[in-house]
């Protein structure tokens, strides 16, 4: 299956690129997704949202009375399938993600998991959704590898146009890589331009709260690494 293509993919080469991207949202906010407005959109194809009616006994279909408890039960079951059906496609639609089946073992207190690959065959794992519990959220991580994969199929303002479609207006985790070539961006200089405060007061982001705890300069072989620790 080959997902459909929503954007143009010629795009120019960028300096910087997003390397690693997680968020959470809640199940409910696939509830109106099928409403995104954006060409080539296929919203026919999310299913409808189950409709609380069909739940109650057929003498009853009109009555104004609420749903007994196991009525309740079984509509908020229904109600549950359909969301993790649309977040299966939402996953489809604007990464490009197949999302795997679930492993049966959670993590970030989630109760369970499910692994992301890419839709052309690919054993290779791009990231992990995670879901069940925590108030009804999934949390959605995809790696390095994964947003490679992912933007060559999309765009970055693609991914944040949905996003905010779905109010969710802030990332548990968004890594920037760039790729160096010249010998410019080396440990030691990034290292020089935290004691300087080059990483105060950048646009949209705040690191007055980052303290260098410690600093490792690993020699790996094919490079360096420099650790910049968080302050609890």
């Amino acid at each position: 299956m080959t997902p459909q293509t929503l954007i143009d993919n010629k795009k120019p080469e960028q300096a910087v690129f997003i390397d690693f991207l997680a968020f959470t949202l809640s199940m409910s906010a696939f509830k109106d997704i099928h409403t995104y407005d954006k060409a080539g959109f296929e919203w026919r194809k999310y299913p409808a949202i189950p409709d609380p009616r069909r739940f109650k006994t057929e003498h009853f279909v009109n009555d104004s009375a609420g749903l007994t408890p196991e009525q309740a039960n079984e509509y908020l079951s229904a109600l549950t399938r359909c969301y993790f059906d649309r977040l299966r496609l939402f996953i489809a639609d604007f990464f490009g993600l197949s999302m795997g089946v679930p492993r049966g073992r959670g993590g970030h207190f989630y109760d369970d998991s499910a692994t992301l690959y890419s839709y052309e065959g690919s054993e290779d794992s791009l990231g992990t959704v995670y879901f069940g519990g925590n108030k009804d959220t999934v949390y959605i991580q995809i790696s390095g590898k994964g947003c490679a994969h992912v933007f060559s199929y999309t765009t970055p303002m693609e991914i944040r146009n949905i996003l905010n479609f779905l109010d969710i207006t802030t990332l548990k985790r968004l890594d920037l890589a760039t790729d160096d070539y010249t010998g410019i961006y080396t440990c030691q200089t990034a290292l020089r331009d935290y004691k300087d405060d080059a990483f105060e007061g950048a646009m949209y982001f705040s690191f007055s709260f980052i303290a260098v705890m410690s600093c490792w300069l690993f020699s790996l072989g094919i490079g360096q690494l420099l650790h910049l620790i968080k302050r609890a």
